[in-house]
């Protein structure tokens, strides 16, 4: 992969914790904002998808994985 250097401009605070993780992690600050890009470009892209399912668990009366586990776990026992 080809990299690029690039200059941004962040809040002191910010810039503290990404310090700590790459510390913490022993990574390059570079690979905890490029990972943090890629997470946030990732829930950007499936906010809809997200959105949609939190409608349905809502019309179904769904508020937690025990629910989602009880009704397609009985489905997809009963299917086999």
């Amino acid at each position: 992969m080809s990299m690029k250097i690039v200059s941004v401009s962040l809040p002191v605070e910010i810039n503290d914790r990404i310090e700590k993780i790459a510390a913490e992690q022993k990574r390059s600050k570079s690979q905890i904002v490029s990972e943090a890009v890629e997470k946030y470009e990732f829930d950007i892209r499936w906010a809809p998808v997200r959105e949609y399912g939190d409608r349905i668990a809502k019309k179904l009366g769904i508020t937690s994985e025990n629910d989602v586990e009880q009704i397609f776990g009985r489905k997809a026992q009963g299917s086999r």
